[in-house]
């Protein structure tokens, strides 16, 4: 089905899809070029700094689970909305008074509120959309790209211009809210067997376990009897070697994304750079990366996914290489575009190749793929924190390296178990 084909509502649905992804994108990434000023502010180390990342995507995490299991069982506009809301929460904390447990609560709610948009809406397009879904999660990427782009670039004007970083997370909060009225307004949820089901007529007639209504049957338990019964669900998707690998691929992959992009005006100070211009940097990682997707958009029905996120993964991992070992600042940059574009379509893919091994509860499935997104964040965030605090950027590029390595080796046995199940 193509984009030409999607009826009016699906496409005024999905352009405020496309909105809300945006300020996702600033609401995970604005911290990141903040961190050295924190640091100095607050007078802690990295490693503390990593330990906050640490708590807040590990509360993010029992946030993305349940969002991607309540996606198959509540109303989506209603979870997404409490996402935006949340996120919403952090700016306006951190506009208006500045501390440590502000911070705290801050990368807490941005956390929280991303984790629920991530499940919730990627589960919308899954059960709206099916026969454009690996296009249309590309797509939401993209767009999450350019709200990553905005937000260290917006920082790193503002400290060019010394004005308090403050404002910034001020106007951002009315710009939020100002998404939620215009969500409320043109989003149509997805409702089992209803006009608001736009896919194609053959799949809508269907009859499959995700159609049923189950709102009747749990409103009466509460939101945990959602979990009842559905014991054989978590083991079959569990059991399914294909979601194992790709969810081991996305945990390798949030890694590099962790190091590359998280630690980066940090890992830069060590060559004596600003943060206004690693800012500048870390922005042009983020538009590369939304360059990245949309290349990947442009060509992915032409060609097998599996072989091109392994050509994907090979050239990323000669890249990370080159970028890790040598020490010219200018030449890093380059690499460091390239590992932007080449690493910044694993992400959809891998929770689309996932999905579609068990479509009727894609909403579970990626509950538990993008969980294991937040469980690299957890890991890699302190991790690579007191690697930095304690082994400077050597310690970074070794880590790096490893990651990749084992991100490579992850996609290369996907690919090598969907051949053989091609064949069979």
């Amino acid at each position: 089905m193509k984009s030409k084909q999607i009826p009016e509502t699906g496409k005024n649905t999905l352009n405020i899809l496309y909105v809300v992804f945006i300020f996702f994108g600033i609401a995970f990434t604005i911290i990141d070029p903040l961190i050295p000023l924190v640091s100095e502010k607050l007078g802690i180390g990295y490693d503390r700094i990593g330990l906050i990342l640490f708590t807040s995507s590990s509360i993010s995490l029992a946030a993305t689970f349940l969002s991607g299991r309540f996606s198959d069982r509540y109303d989506l506009k209603k979870i997404i909305m409490s996402g935006i809301i949340i996120s919403s929460a952090g700016f306006l904390i951190y506009g208006i008074v500045f501390g440590f447990i502000v911070f705290l609560l801050t990368v807490v709610f941005f956390r929280i509120g991303c984790g629920i948009l991530d499940s919730s809406v990627h589960a919308y397009v899954s059960k709206s959309f099916k026969n454009q879904q690996s296009a249309l999660f590309v797509k939401l990427d993209m767009f999450w790209y350019i709200g990553a782009v905005i937000s260290p670039l917006f920082v790193s004007l503002l400290l060019y211009l010394d004005i308090d970083t403050r404002y910034a997370f001020i106007g951002l909060f009315a710009a939020n809210l100002l998404v939620l009225l215009l969500f409320i307004k043109f989003f149509n949820g997805f409702k089992q067997n209803s006009q608001n089901d736009f896919r194609d007529p053959v799949e809508k007639n269907k009859k499959t376990a995700v159609e049923i209504p189950e709102h009747s049957k749990i409103i009466a338990g509460g939101p945990l009897n959602c979990f009842a019964g559905h014991g054989n669900t978590y083991v079959k998707i569990l059991k399914n070697p294909v979601i194992l690998l790709c969810t081991a691929g996305l945990f390798f992959y949030i890694g590099i994304f962790t190091l590359l992009s998280t630690w980066l005006t940090t890992y830069f100070t060590d060559f004596g750079i600003s943060v206004a211009f690693s800012s500048a940097v870390l922005s042009g990682f983020w538009a590369f990366n939304a360059i990245g997707v949309y290349i990947t958009g442009r060509i992915i029905r032409r060609f097998n996914e599996n072989k091109l996120i392994l050509l994907y993964s090979i050239i990323g991992a000669i890249c990370t290489v080159f970028y890790s070992m040598l020490q010219n600042i200018y030449v890093k940059i380059i690499f460091l575009i390239l590992q932007a574009v080449f690493y910044s379509s694993f992400f959809p893919i891998l929770n689309s190749i996932a999905v579609r091994e068990n479509e009727k509860s894609c909403g579970t499935v990626l509950g538990i793929t993008l969980s294991v997104s937040v469980i690299g964040l957890v890991f890699f965030q302190p991790v690579s924190g007191s690697v930095m605090e304690y082994f400077g950027k050597d310690g970074v590029n070794y880590l790096l390296l490893a990651t990749s390595v084992l991100l490579l080796v992850s996609i290369l046995t996907l690919y090598l178990k969907m051949a053989r199940h091609n064949k069979n």
